[in-house]
């Protein structure tokens, strides 16, 4: 696969998500953040939310969360649930 970036960004990124803790953190405030902007654009562009400023903010939050949930993440109730299966590094 190609990507733009190198593979001390990619260790960087692969440092922020190092454990299960750091993960379900992180990924918690991506779905918060997540949700606020799609209250936010709904409210204000319910017609246009494509539109919206704030849409290419909501559109990478939305990748982000769906790159790194690779089957092991579920939410139930609210709450973000990790597989404890999962492999880590």
């Amino acid at each position: 696969m190609e990507t733009y970036l190198n593979k001390e960004q990619l260790d960087n990124l692969a440092e922020v998500f190092a454990n299960e803790e750091q993960f379900t953190e992180h990924l918690k405030t991506l779905w918060a953040l997540r949700e606020l902007l799609y209250n936010k654009i709904e409210t204000e562009c319910p017609d246009t939310f494509a539109d919206h400023p704030l849409y290419r903010i909501f559109d990478l939050t939305n990748k982000v969360i769906g790159a790194i949930d690779d089957g092991t993440v579920s939410i139930v109730n609210g709450e973000i649930r990790v597989d404890k299966s999962c492999k880590w590094r």
